[in-house]
Formats: C-alpha cells, structure tokens, sequence
C-alpha cells in the first residue's frame, strides 16, 4: 500500500505510515473536530447551559452566539461567556501569528478557520491576501 499523511484538526501532520496503521489515528482525529475546541471551558452555565454544544471552534461562525450576550450588562453569566470568548478569541490571535512566523502554510488554515468563526477578525486580513 502507498504510505499516507493524516493532518490533524490544527493543521499539523500527525502521523505518516500505511493507511491500515494509521486508523486509530484517523478515528481520534475525527472524534476531535466533531467535538470542536470548547471555548466555555471552566465557565459555570445555568442560564447557557445549550452554548456548552454550540459554541465550539468548529468552523461555524461561533461570534454570532456570544454578540447577542454582549448587550446582557446586568448579567454576570452573561458577561462570564463573554470573557471566556474574549480569551479564547485573543488566545487563538498569538497562535495564528505565530503560525505566520514559523509556518505560513499552516497559519493560512488556522486563519480561514479562525475568520469562520469570528467573521469580525480582520488582523489576518493582510496575510491571505498574499504578494
């Protein structure tokens, strides 16, 4: 059999071999962009109990969940998935410029996911133009 690549859901290559070895891999691969990154984590829901399956960093455009919370002032859950956003949001910004520093190719998948996500992101804008 020809060898092949499994690239996992961060863009990286994470195993070379035979397909038939690589399965398990492929399985937990799959398993985690199904599952998505949550962004929520150790944040306490009672009122947004549904985000914890929704707001995930799938691809969908996840900003579109949080926007409506941001006018919920007096709303301290509210505003504690707002935060949580907000890191993981600036979090995934150092990643991705990182990635334009020591990866380009990959940085530009981590990009268009990023701008699926979070449409309003435009630091990247420049860099997927190109030349």
């Amino acid at each position: 059999m020809p060898p092949a690549v499994l690239v996992g859901t961060n863009g990286k290559v994470v195993a070379k071999g035979n397909p038939p070895q690589l399965y398990d891999l492929v399985k937990k691969e799959v398993m985690k962009m199904e599952r998505g990154l949550p962004i929520l984590e150790g944040v306490e829901l009672n009122k947004y109990k549904s985000l914890v399956k929704t707001v995930v960093s799938t691809g969908n455009n996840i900003e579109s969940k949080i926007t409506p919370l941001r006018k919920k002032t007096n709303d301290e859950e509210a505003q504690a998935v707002c935060e949580a956003f907000d890191a993981w949001l600036e979090n995934t910004k150092e990643i991705v410029q990182t990635r334009i520093q020591s990866d380009p190719l990959e940085a530009v998948t981590a990009i268009m996911r990023l701008k699926m996500a979070v449409p309003s992101v435009k630091e990247f804008d420049e860099p997927l133009a190109g030349p």
